[in-house]
């Protein structure tokens, strides 16, 4: 794609960057009898269609850690997944990767849905059905949908 930046633009912005940096406080340095309750304010996750399975594990080792209160699952208007199906995508990959077989490209799990409210409630009834998920956290499970065009949440029951 056009109007990316190139990785040496990447690595220009990082050491322009770093001259106002100021690291925050990791887990070793934390690691005291003055704790602080609150390490970060919030963890997002962003990933294609904002489906939490390829996340879920990662969700589990990081409350282990931070001990969340919520996990807000939120799926945006214009997704890109609303514009092509899984389908799509493995049939240009078997064009792009004929060396592999068509069993091996259905085998690729792929983020997939057609109706976003839907798929927000889906990603819901995932989290509060995962069994290393632990109660407390599963009762903090909420859905939404971002409009991109207002800005707005909507919650999705």
């Amino acid at each position: 794609m056009s109007g990316q930046p190139s990785v040496t633009e990447l690595l220009q912005r990082n050491e322009r960057l770093s001259a106002w940096y100021r690291p925050q406080k990791y887990f070793a340095e934390l690691n005291t009898p003055n704790k602080p309750k609150i390490l970060i304010e919030a963890l997002s996750f962003r990933n294609v269609g904002g489906k939490v399975d390829s996340i879920i594990n990662d969700l589990v080792s990081l409350d282990f850690m931070l001990n969340f209160e919520h996990v807000i699952v939120i799926h945006h208007t214009d997704c890109a997944l609303l514009h092509f199906t899984a389908d799509n995508v493995r049939q240009k990959l078997q064009q792009q990767l004929p060396e592999l077989t068509k069993t091996e490209v259905d085998s690729l799990a792929l983020p997939d849905f057609s109706e976003l409210e839907e798929s927000v409630r889906e990603d819901v009834r995932t989290l509060k059905n995962y069994k290393f998920l632990r109660q407390g956290l599963k009762d903090g499970v909420l859905g939404f949908v971002y409009d991109v065009k207002s800005g707005l949440l909507k919650k999705i029951e």
